[in-house]
């Protein structure tokens, strides 16, 4: 014991063997402490002196440390203050004959001295029941506060399930008071079944995770997951735990469900279909309310329902398509691309919003917007986190369901169109060869008829046609005479009507040779009741007729029309291509003609009366009483027509006015005159139809106009380039008749003369018919040359190259005789 004369302590208090006292100063230094405090400390009471007190050997040093720090400052400041705590080690005090437990508490006051500076501290050992006691009474509080704050239900009940203990929480589940549940009796009456069943309990002392589904107070149900245990409290056996996993169970079965429907929009074929399924699987899937699906239209900038939950129909149809504005709910989620519930600001009154309790809008891209809502009759109309989180999983799946679909369908049209490349390809790779062969033949041809069947040789060939012919249309009526053909079907020709019908549905050829454009039948059978000409094609096995004109220069030479036993067999690429085959043709058969017409010893001569009020020549006739005749016809360098007329009873001057103010007429001169007659010469803005005459091997040989109808010579190497003439007149005229038709032999007359240029013949021909070559007449090259628009040097250089080749013709032909 370590004490002084002045102990601010009576000696009986400072030498109490149970009690811990201590002096200490206002900074907490232990003056002097009684040997109870050395026990306690498990310090000898000379090394507790000197030392501060809240450096002794403490159980828990960090928290004791500040609490005695506290104690100390307040007893400093004449305040008494208390802590509890407990030393490191510890042995009871001597007196007490036991070694002291770990746990032993020690409760410690600290009080001023009056008129003083020390402070004294006491401190006792709390009793152990005391400590039970109060550890009691905080285990008590913290069970109380647990069992009414957690939303576990705890029930206890004896071995025949009545209730012994209910506790105060069970309306978190049930809805239930604790009274109203006791008042149901038994737990098989609160959860609808036993849990324990069976002889488990007995065997195992414990039933875990036995899943029951209870209704609470609102006729809701819950899932529950019970625990059962084996106890003895207070007359009660068992122990029943009841956790609601309703929101788990919901999730759980929602997750098994997207699943499924997962699975099945994996083979969903249309937009429609997936939707669909959504729709079905989302309303199963929701606790509350349904799904409905609206998609865009990009055309009309809509959104349209394609699927709605049998509870959201009405609503939906009321509604009807959605525009893109801020006044609906799912145009709002499309547009802005997010989501949109009830909750949000704004006037959802209209709409689809109108028949609606809660909803939330759910953008799916660009595909439209799911939309999650419960309608107004029910009665729990809360969506409830999980049904909205269902509904987001619903319209993620739908999302990428209908991405798949977009995907498939840009393949399948990148197929298609590959695939209708490869065919048109392939069509073009064929009509190429078509065209090479043909072109081939068409060299290789040296006459109309070897032209003509070499083309419907090549479009049979291989298969490629069923069957090809070539037709020669009149000019005087519209049918048309089968000239070449190939094929196994040559009695088609027989049997098919080659002229017009009173139906209108005339033979592909007919109507081509009409009408000069390419005819197309994709579909004969279309037309079987239209004309005789389809029963005819179809007995034959043609499906589909293609026809072209054969035309070069605006000269109709025939037609070319092919048949395939499939329908629809002549594509856009394949018309194209065979109309520029008929151009090709017709060229070649002009060509032949021409030929022909140099090297035949035959000629046709033809005599056509043309009457035709709008006929320039014919015109000037009627008006000024007079023939006129055409001498030469020569295409000017600027593109007119220099025409040389020889006039017969009228003055020439007065024909060269009243031409020139005509529209067709540029320009006129009078070449030669003498009384009522003479020679003009006019510039026309288009030609007489000789170059296109000439195009065909046709020649003109004579060209008069008198006041009641005019008079055609032409001269033609065969019958056929006469009927093309025909053709070409008849559209030239608006009434052409031939008065004479005639075959002669060609004469030397007809030999070909110089090889003058066009310009040449135009100078020579003016010339001579201004009487220049005539010494009788005087006239000289200046007046020529103004007549051609020329400079006298140019006309004389003219005259001297037509007169050096006339010479070289004339010289150079041994043949000839030229002495009379």
């Amino acid at each position: 014991m370590v004490s002084d004369d002045h102990q601010p302590v009576s000696a009986p208090v400072f030498n109490d063997p149970d009690r811990f006292v201590a002096v200490v100063d206002a900074d907490g230094v232990v003056l002097s402490a009684n040997d109870a405090a050395a026990d306690a400390a498990t310090t000898p009471a000379a090394a507790l002196q000197g030392r501060r007190l809240w450096g002794l050997p403490w159980a828990n040093p960090a928290a004791t440390r500040h609490e005695v720090q506290r104690a100390v400052r307040a007893a400093a400041n004449d305040e008494y203050a208390s802590f509890d705590a407990a030393f490191e080690t510890q042995r009871t005090p001597a007196a007490s004959g036991r070694d002291a437990e770990p746990s032993v508490q020690w409760a410690f006051r600290v009080q001023p001295v009056p008129n003083d500076d020390r402070l004294v501290v006491q401190g006792d050992v709390r009793r152990e029941r005391e400590q039970l006691a109060e550890e009691l009474r905080a285990s008590e509080e913290l069970h109380r506060v647990t069992l009414n704050n957690m939303t576990d239900t705890v029930l206890v009940t004896d071995d025949d399930g009545t209730f012994t203990y209910v506790c105060p929480n069970a309306h978190y589940i049930f809805g239930y008071t604790a009274e109203e549940i006791r008042a149901f009796g038994t737990i098989d009456e609160l959860l609808g079944c036993d849990p324990v069943g069976g002889d488990s309990l007995s065997r195992n002392g414990v039933v875990t995770n036995v899943e029951c589904t209870a209704t609470d107070a609102n006729g809701d149900q819950h899932t529950l997951l019970v625990n059962v245990r084996e106890v003895s409290i207070q007359g009660g056996t068992r122990l029943y735990s009841c956790r609601d996993v309703t929101t788990r169970k919901q999730r759980e079965d929602a997750l098994a469900q997207l699943q499924e429907t997962s699975r099945d929009l994996l083979y969903a074929g249309t937009a429609t279909e997936a939707a669909t399924r959504v729709v079905d699987d989302g309303t199963a899937a929701l606790p509350a309310g349904g799904i409905a699906v609206y998609r865009f239209d990009r055309h009309e900038n809509r959104l349209y329902p394609v699927a709605a939950a049998d509870n959201l129909a009405a609503a939906v149809e009321d509604a009807g398509e959605l525009r893109l504005d801020d006044r609906s709910p799912v145009g709002t989620a499309f547009v802005a691309d997010r989501v949109v519930d009830s909750g949000a600001e704004g006037e959802w009154d209209a709409g689809v919003a109108a028949g609606l309790a809660e909803w939330t809008a759910l953008p799916i891209g660009d595909h439209g917007v799911v939309l999650a809502a419960t309608d107004r009759g029910r009665s729990d109309d809360a969506l409830g986190a999980v049904g909205i989180e269902i509904a987001r999983l619903l319209a993620a799946t739908l999302e990428a369901a209908l991405d798949r679909l977009d995907r498939e369908a840009e393949l399948r049209e990148r197929d298609q169109r590959l695939q209708a490349q490869n065919r048109r390809l392939s069509e073009i790779n064929q009509v190429n060869e078509i065209i090479r062969e043909v072109d081939g033949a068409l060299v290789d041809a040296d006459s109309r008829a070897d032209i003509e069947t070499a083309v419907c040789e090549r479009l049979t060939a291989g298969d490629r046609f069923a069957f090809a012919w070539v037709g020669d249309a009149t000019a005087h009526n519209d049918h048309v005479t089968p000239r070449a053909w190939a094929g196994d079907a040559s009695s088609y020709l027989d049997e098919a009507a080659l002229s017009p019908t009173a139906s209108g549905v005339s033979e592909p050829a007919v109507r081509t040779a009409a009408d000069r454009s390419v005819t197309l039948v994709p579909n004969v059978a279309d037309r079987r009741r239209d004309a005789d000409w389809p029963a005819a094609a179809l007995a034959h096995g043609f499906n589909s007729v293609l026809s072209v004109p054969l035309v070069s220069d605006d000269v109709l030479f025939g037609t070319v029309t092919v048949y395939d036993t499939a329908p629809n067999a002549f594509s856009e690429t394949v018309r194209a291509v065979f109309a520029e085959l008929g151009q090709t043709v017709g060229a070649a058969i002009s060509s032949a003609q021409r030929k022909a017409a140099l090297d035949g010893d035959t000629t046709v001569v033809v005599t056509y009366a043309v009457r035709d009020q709008s006929w320039l020549l014919g015109r000037l006739a009627a008006d000024f009483d007079c023939q006129l005749t055409v001498e030469s016809e020569v295409a000017g360098s600027t593109g007119d027509t220099r025409v040389v007329v020889s006039v017969d009873g009228a003055d020439p001057d007065a024909v060269v006015a009243g031409a020139t103010a005509l529209v067709d007429v540029i320009s006129g001169d009078v070449v030669q005159a003498t009384g009522d007659s003479g020679v003009v010469s006019l510039s026309l803005r288009t030609g007489l139809r000789s170059r296109a005459l000439a195009a065909q091997g046709v020649t003109r040989r004579q060209l008069t106009a008198t006041p009641e109808s005019g008079t055609l010579v032409a001269a033609a190497p065969d019958a056929a380039t006469a009927r093309a003439a025909d053709s070409l007149l008849a559209d030239a005229f608006a009434s052409v008749d031939v008065t004479a038709r005639r075959r002669q032999q060609s004469s030397a007359d007809d030999a070909q003369g110089p090889s003058l240029t066009e310009r040449q013949v135009e100078v020579a021909q003016v010339a001579y018919h201004s009487g220049f070559f005539d010494p009788s007449h005087a006239v000289s090259g200046a007046v020529v040359a103004e007549t051609l628009g020329i400079s006298n040097t140019a006309f004389y250089d003219h005259v001297n190259r037509i007169e050096s080749k006339v010479f070289d013709a004339v010289f150079d032909d041994p043949g000839c005789s030229w002495v009379e």
